[in-house]
């Protein structure tokens, strides 16, 4: 039991190390974005939403939303009507994510941060 916890702990430590780096370099953050999706994120992310099959006034749990890329789509698909909540265990992705939000005036999200 010992030596799971141990290996529990060891594997949050490389989470919290991983996370910790994304929220101090916001742009090597978005540059990973275009190299993964190879320039196609914003076509990804929404057939990725539509394909979730979202309505008018549902309601969205984004676990680990980050700087809140998922937003734009999330809001066109559930309208004024729905709400969003997100957590992200970083408070620094988060802020971004709070800063798009009040940046398009998405008054339906609400972030709040995950503490292991």
């Amino acid at each position: 039991m010992a030596q799971e916890t141990e290996k529990n702990n060891e594997r949050l430590k490389k989470v919290k190390s991983v996370y910790s780096f994304w929220g101090r370099f916001p742009l090597l953050y978005d540059a990973q974005d275009v190299i993964t999706f190879l320039g196609r994120a914003k076509t990804i992310r929404s057939r990725a939403v539509k394909r979730i099959g979202l309505k008018r006034g549902d309601k969205v749990l984004e676990v680990a939303c980050g700087s809140g890329r998922n937003l734009r789509y999330l809001v066109e698909a559930v309208g004024e009507q729905g709400r969003i909540v997100g957590f992200d265990y970083s408070e620094k992705m988060l802020d971004a994510a709070r800063k798009l939000s009040q940046k398009h005036n998405y008054r339906l999200v609400t972030k709040h941060r995950f503490h292991p």
